[in-house]
């Protein structure tokens, strides 16, 4: 057997607005403006959750030194 790294987890845009604790507009924007990489595959937009999960760590340190 090989040992192939496991495969990236793609989540739907609703899972990735979840994640984030935000809406589906918001999410829409935060891509448009590239907070958060989407990838077209087929007609549909998904996410790549170790990038979700790092984006989240980016805005809550935007948050953090905002205050």
């Amino acid at each position: 057997t090989t040992n192939l790294p496991e495969p990236e987890a793609l989540l739907t845009r609703a899972e990735a607005a979840q994640l984030l604790g935000i809406t589906l507009p918001t999410l829409r924007e935060y891509t448009k403006r590239g907070l958060v990489a989407g990838y077209r595959v087929g007609t549909r937009v998904r996410y790549k959750r170790s990038e979700v999960l790092g984006s989240l760590k980016l805005m809550s340190t935007a948050k953090t030194a905002r205050r």
